[in-house]
């Protein structure tokens, strides 16, 4: 809540015309209460006083006559309060009002009070009603006292009512701005938690996103978004124009899956901004509503390039020489196992296996060492594998071991002899 000395006007949402400074001459002059001489109600304060115990009794049925206000009530007797005390102070409140002090220490007074009225929940159209029995209960007073004059009555009714509406009026002020202080301090307190998510969500490297899928437009978008690729244009699938164009389409199944009610996923090249191609996998979570209709699908994209890199070196490590380069004993025997399944079913298909190794070899290493060998190992492999189809495999088993599987083939002597040929031809 602001301060006694310091108004919220400054501060809370929205321009006013007037400041906790200048309000209060604001109703003294607009109700006509500048100036005016109030020796009348001097003259008429103890009448005015007269039925103290009425109106409490009133007062105090309107307070417990309506469920809302009961159930304050309620809370406050919970917390140690009493009624009968909140019914004397408001008899004390109206013969203070009786007072007809318009100053602005009055008017601070009263803006209290409203600030306390809203911290306690208490409705703007409660205060109205009680304002409402002030002003039943005095005019009643003032129309049938005996000792007001005739004379002074209506100038007194007018001049009570004045000084009812600036005392209902300044209590509102209060209420108002001290409900406006709240509202910007909860807003204040969004906006803080909004920056710490969107600080929090750009710091890390997923792209998170929601797309309204009824209105074909994007409810969320992370701010590490923009660093991969442009948003504006991609819609309503992230990064879909950055999106290799063979990859495009097994993107878009994905998607329709989801539209469909099936959370999936699917991984693709995107190009991005400087020109870099990384490999992203784009998750797609599907939300809907209580028909079961598809409203709004939730996705997250990341970025799998070094995974997949480390993926494909770890296969290639498990499946190829090291040296040469060539498919190692693993894959070999896996080719085989396919090739030999492949001619089982076909009878026309055909299979040669051949084994080779390196004649004096061990001399090579031994006379010029093994950096030598391992050159002519490789020269070897680069000459052998140009010798043969591509769907030939070329394997170095170990050592100065090779090993060649010539799939899928015709007349099997001939083609193996004809390929010994080829090898030995490509050593003269």
């Amino acid at each position: 809540m602001p301060s006694k000395n310091q108004g919220p006007e400054a501060d809370i949402p929205g321009k006013r015309a007037y400041t906790s400074k200048t309000i209060n001459n604001a109703f003294n002059d607009f109700l006509r209460l500048t100036g005016v001489s109030r020796k009348i109600l001097e003259k008429y304060r103890d009448a005015l006083h007269e039925g103290g115990e009425q109106f409490s009794k009133i007062f105090y049925d309107y307070l417990l006559a309506s469920p809302a206000t009961s159930k304050v009530l309620e809370d406050y007797q919970a917390g140690g309060g009493k009624i009968e005390n909140l019914v004397k102070r408001q008899l004390q409140h109206l013969w203070e009002l009786l007072d007809g002090n318009i100053d602005d220490e009055s008017a601070k007074r009263m803006a209290h009070v409203g600030e306390v009225h809203y911290r306690f929940g208490i409705e703007p159209v409660w205060i109205m009603g009680a304002y409402q029995l002030y002003l039943n209960h005095l005019q009643a007073l003032i129309r049938g006292s005996a000792r007001i004059d005739d004379a002074h009555r209506r100038g007194l009714e007018e001049l009570v009512t004045r000084l009812l509406f600036r005392d209902m009026g300044l209590l509102l002020e209060g209420y108002w701005d001290a409900s406006m202080w709240a509202l910007k301090e909860e807003k204040d307190k969004v906006a803080r938690l909004q920056e710490q998510i969107s600080s929090v969500l750009a710091n890390i490297p997923q792209l998170l996103w929601s797309m309204d899928v009824v209105n074909n437009r994007p409810l969320y978008v992370s701010p590490s978004a923009y660093q991969i690729c442009e948003m504006n244009i991609d819609m309503p699938i992230p990064c879909l124009n950055w999106t290799l164009p063979e990859d495009r389409e097994k993107v878009k199944n994905a998607w329709h899956m989801a539209m469909g009610g099936e959370q999936t996923d699917v991984e693709s090249r995107v190009q991005q901004p400087g020109g870099a191609v990384r490999v992203f996998r784009r998750f797609f979570y599907p939300y809907k509503n209580d028909e079961g209709r598809v409203v709004r699908i939730d996705g997250l994209m990341e970025d799998t390039t070094e995974a997949k890199v480390m993926v494909d070196r770890l296969h290639t490590l498990a499946t190829t020489d090291s040296l040469t380069g060539l498919p190692n004993r693993t894959l070999f025997n896996d080719r085989l196992a396919q090739a030999i399944a492949a001619a089982a079913r076909d009878s026309k298909n055909e299979i040669a296996l051949m084994l080779m190794d390196l004649n004096h070899f061990k001399e090579i290493n031994d006379s010029l060492g093994h950096q030598a060998g391992d050159q002519v190992l490789i020269t070897v492999a680069q000459r052998l594998h140009a010798e043969l189809r591509d769907s030939d495999t070329l394997t170095r088993l170990g050592g100065d071991e090779f090993a060649i599987l010539l799939p899928n083939i015709h007349d099997g002597r001939e083609t193996v002899e004809r390929v010994m040929k080829k090898i030995t031809h490509c050593f003269s």
